[in-house]
């Protein structure tokens, strides 16, 4: 009966692998374009971290950070969507 039980499951699983490497081939996916979707998520990330950093500050402290403070490229861009996303709310 055990027997039985593990066979089936051996069946699904050689299945189930099968079914995915069919539909690997069928999207021609590749390694490239795999590192370069988690390389996309991990921007999502570092983007929402950042996001959630900067949107708890009022606007005159946003607008000090932009002037004074050698902020990367991005987070002044995130910045600058937290202040316009502020000026379309009023």
């Amino acid at each position: 009966m055990f027997w039985n039980k593990s066979k089936n499951k051996d069946k699904e699983n050689k299945k189930l692998q099968e079914e995915i490497n069919r539909k690997m081939k069928d999207s021609h996916l590749t390694n490239e374009t795999t590192l370069i979707n988690i390389d996309d998520l991990k921007r999502e990330n570092e983007d929402t971290l950042i996001y959630n950093k900067y949107s708890k500050l009022t606007y005159n402290e946003l607008l000090y950070k932009m002037e004074y403070e050698g902020l990367e490229q991005r987070e002044k861009e995130i910045i600058l969507a937290i202040i316009n996303e502020r000026k379309k709310q009023k």
